[in-house]
């Protein structure tokens, strides 16, 4: 473990150990004895203190994010459970990450819907996700807030989907177009336009 002063000499910062290259370190990773944790990122093992959680009292915000955390995991595991999918994750690896890093932030980050173009009949539409938009969908309500019409948006291109409006309306004044983007671990975003 390396020790690092700063200027004053008076603070000692404890880095965590890496390890490369070291055929008895290599692949190693969970605790020893509740004193020292070893972790993999990509291909090298870092070293670090296990953590005193003894006398630390969670707040109820950090109990729901916890409860978070754990779904995540458990999503993440049964993702990377599948070959197919595990090989869809491991392409979106960037740097130190692993596919397990990159499903976990699959779970906590909803998709998002850029630009949404109204040309007559046809509704453009762009929305991504840090993995993958699973669903895009329209929904047009005149300005009773009735439900005219709602259905799937065809995937054209990356970021790319298209819905085609099936009714004919003589005025949508007033009414409002609803669109939903839903990801793989069933985050949903929506965003509204609101007819002049």
């Amino acid at each position: 473990m390396k020790i690092v002063c700063d200027k004053t000499m008076t603070t000692l910062y404890l880095r965590m150990a890496r390890v490369k290259n070291n055929v008895i370190m290599r692949g190693l990773s969970g605790n020893f004895n509740k004193q020292i944790v070893f972790k993999q990122y990509g291909k090298v093992t870092v070293a670090s203190s296990y953590p005193d959680m003894s006398k630390v009292i969670p707040s109820e915000k950090q109990k729901d994010e916890k409860f978070k955390f754990r779904m995540a995991m458990a999503f993440a595991k049964r993702e990377l459970a599948d070959p197919k999918l595990k090989a869809e994750y491991k392409s979106k690896v960037k740097g130190m990450q692993r596919p397990h890093n990159v499903a976990v932030s699959d779970f906590y980050n909803p998709p998002i819907i850029g630009e949404i173009q109204i040309l007559k009949s046809l509704i453009k539409i762009t929305a991504w996700d840090d993995f993958k938009v699973v669903s895009v969908s329209a929904e047009l309500y005149n300005s009773a807030g009735i439900l005219l019409e709602k259905g799937s948006a065809e995937e054209k291109s990356f970021r790319g989907w298209e819905y085609i409006v099936i009714g004919t309306y003589d005025s949508l004044t007033g009414g409002k177009l609803v669109v939903k983007a839903k990801d793989k671990p069933g985050n949903v975003t929506v965003k509204e336009i609101i007819f002049p």
